[in-house]
Formats: C-alpha cells, structure tokens, sequence
C-alpha cells in the first residue's frame, strides 16, 4: 500500500479557444420561483444581521479518509463536527446552529441584485448571487446555494476545500451557515414565520463569471453538427473531453463525484474547464485506487457514465448532443469524445507514479487493469440501454 503520495501536477495541454458570448445564449431559467429566492435572502439576511453565530475555523487536518472507502470523508468530518458543538453529542447535523468559514471575518450585510452574475444554467437549488459585507467594511461577490437538508451545505463545504487541496481547480469556497429553523423567529417578533420556520443550510463560495457547458449552444447543436462545421467549431469538442481528463485526474485523487452531469462543468473565462457542485461527491485516500480497486472502479464508471447520461438524452432538461446514434456507433462517439480523453489521462497519471517509483510494478499492472474494468462497465452502460429495447 503507497501512502502520503506526493502531489501530481495537473497534465499541461494547450488553451482552448474562449467561446464568444453568443455561444451562452439560453432560454430554461432554474427549479427554484421568485419568491422562494427571495423567501431565501431575507432569511440569509436575518441570520447575518439579528441571529448572529460565531465563526468557526475548521479544522480538516484533524481527519483522515478511510481507505477501505466504509465511508467518505465528508461523512466522518459530518459526524464529528456535530459531535463538538451539540449539547447532547448528536451526529445530526441538521438539528444543529453551525457556521463556519475561510477567514475569520463575519459578514454582517448582504445585498442582492449583483451585476455580472454567472449564467449557471438549471439548478435544483436555485443559486442565489448576492454581494456580502464584512465587519471590516470588505464586499465580496458570493455564490450563495440554499439547501433544505442543512447538512448538505456543509458536506459541499468541506468537499470543496478538500477537492482544492488535493489539486483539482475549482470555485473558491468561503462559508457555510447552517441555521435549525423551528421557531428561531421567536427571538425576533417583525420577522416572517415562514422565513425562519424549517432547517436551511447555506454554502458560500466566491462569485466567477463562470458558465457551464451545458449552456453553450454549439454543445446543444449535437455531436453531428459539431462534426460537420468548420474548424472553430469542432475545437467545442474539446471541452467535452476536458471533462473526461478532469474525471481521471478527480479518481486518481481518491475523489468521486455522484452527480457528473455535464451542467456541473464549468468554463471561465479564459476557456478553462473546471468542476462544480460537490454535495454528493464521496472522497477517500489518495492510492485509493490501489487500497480498494474493485470499489474504485465502481465508483468510477458511475461518474462517467452519470456523464454520459447527461450527454444522452437523460436528464431533465435533456441535451441529446450523441442524438441519431445507437450501438456500437453510440460507444465510439462517447469513447472519440470523452472516454478516449479519461484513459488517455488516466494512462499517463500512473505512468508518472510508476516512473517516480511510487509504484511496484504489481501495482502499476493492477492501475492498468483497472482502467480496463471502467472501460467494460462504462461501454456496457451506453449499450445496455439500446439491449433491454430491443428485447421489447
């Protein structure tokens, strides 16, 4: 078994060209009313404002992964942060008053309406821009998520920090606020019950003009359409298969995202394709590849092929960018466009470590074999499908 594996540099591969405005057009708007968002920043501002809770530092140097991958890391952060600050040693979080952040400023005034606000695309939670004001008389232009289920906002918050720290680049997190609700406007005769009625949990980050993929049009047009434009055009291929090496280098950094849909990839501006959106991403140890490799492949081809389906037609609202292909061709396009990019990635990853000596060579056989098993699970997923159809 390796252990304390010293950190991979991200693959360098030339920039991709920075799509024009007119590729962000689109029409959907999120899950989430008007009034419910609005509903969420008094509630946001109530907290900040009147039920002020002190700041936490947290501590993520305390906790160690577990390597036979029972159960994530965030799951163990979760039970023990709970532990420490309830009365009668819960591990529920959710039934809790927590917050914690990056520094420890409070912020104390919120304002809505911010100018310059990402195009985020559908969102179950409705992701709210605001500008947030310290103590200190700094403003920062956040990304605010509300969760129903508190507890999720702090999974997103250490998950994030987490991701960022083993080398993966994405948004920058700064807070999480969690507030138990049932009654909490008691305190405060003006406030409306049905703001400060239920548990709400809010996860901070800061605000990039970001977009994700799934808002670009020429990625909307179709693989085939794709296919048959000019040059300029073809080169958005490459943003798909960004996320294939992103997904590779994630794994082999003992981290596994449930909900890989292409929305939860993002461009900024100077073209560059990160992750978002991490309340259901499970982590574990970094060679955990090589300390439980049956669970890593499973865990893997879930990712890709959460991928995959969104590619295909599978989530509401569908993008059938693989639409008029079937079969085999259907595997070949999703291997040529993003599969291809994984192993390729995947391939020179663990050739790295095996050249550094990081690895025997009964463990660089087992890497390899690995990849083999995502490849079989993953095709099986695109062509299983079209097989049950047919049998019909």
């Amino acid at each position: 078994m390796v252990s304390n594996t010293p950190e991979i540099p991200n693959i360098s591969r030339p920039d991709l060209q920075v799509p024009s405005p007119d590729d962000f057009q689109h029409s959907e708007g999120t899950y989430t009313s008007p009034e419910v968002t609005n509903r969420k920043i008094e509630r946001l501002k109530l907290i900040v404002q009147t039920n002020r809770k002190p700041y936490r530092i947290l501590d993520l140097g305390a906790y160690e992964p577990d390597e036979t991958g029972s159960k994530s890391l965030d799951q163990i952060v979760l039970a023990s942060e709970a532990e420490k600050i309830s009365t009668n040693r819960t591990g529920n979080m959710d039934a809790l008053d927590y917050a914690c952040s990056a520094t420890p400023e409070r912020i104390v005034r919120i304002q809505s309406n911010v100018e310059g606000a990402p195009v985020r695309g559908n969102s179950a939670h409705g992701v709210l821009f605001l500008r947030l004001g310290t103590q200190r008389g700094q403003f920062l232009d956040v990304a605010v998520k509300a969760f129903s289920t508190p507890s999720r906002a702090f999974i997103e918050y250490v998950n994030t920090i987490v991701i960022r720290e083993r080398g993966i680049d994405t948004l920058d997190p700064i807070a999480v606020i969690i507030d138990k609700g049932k009654g909490s406007g008691k305190s405060n005769p003006t406030s409306n019950s049905k703001i400060t009625n239920e548990p709400i949990g809010y996860y901070i980050s800061v605000m990039e003009p970001i977009r994700s993929i799934d808002r670009l049009r020429l990625v909307r047009s179709g693989y085939r359409s794709l296919l048959a434009s000019d040059e300029t055009h073809r080169s958005y291929l490459e943003y798909l298969s960004k996320t294939g090496e992103i997904l590779a280098q994630m794994h082999l950094k003992g981290i596994f995202p449930g909900d890989a849909q292409i929305k939860n990839f993002a461009l900024r501006q100077d073209g560059k394709v990160i992750p978002i959106d991490f309340e259901n991403t499970d982590i574990f140890n970094v060679d955990f590849f090589l300390t439980n490799p049956e669970k890593f492949a499973d865990m893997s081809q879930k990712a890709l092929s959460v991928l995959f389906g969104s590619l295909n037609a599978q989530t509401t609202p569908p993008i059938n960018f693989f639409n008029g292909y079937s079969g085999e061709h259907l595997w070949n396009a999703f291997n040529d466009v993003v599969f291809n990019a994984y192993a390729s990635t995947y391939e020179e990853l663990v050739l790295r470590k095996a050249d550094a000596k990081e690895l025997s060579v009964d463990q660089f056989v087992q890497a390899l074999e690995g990849l083999e098993t995502i490849r079989g699970k993953v095709r099986e997923r695109v062509l299983t499908p079209l097989m049950i159809a047919s049998k019909h």
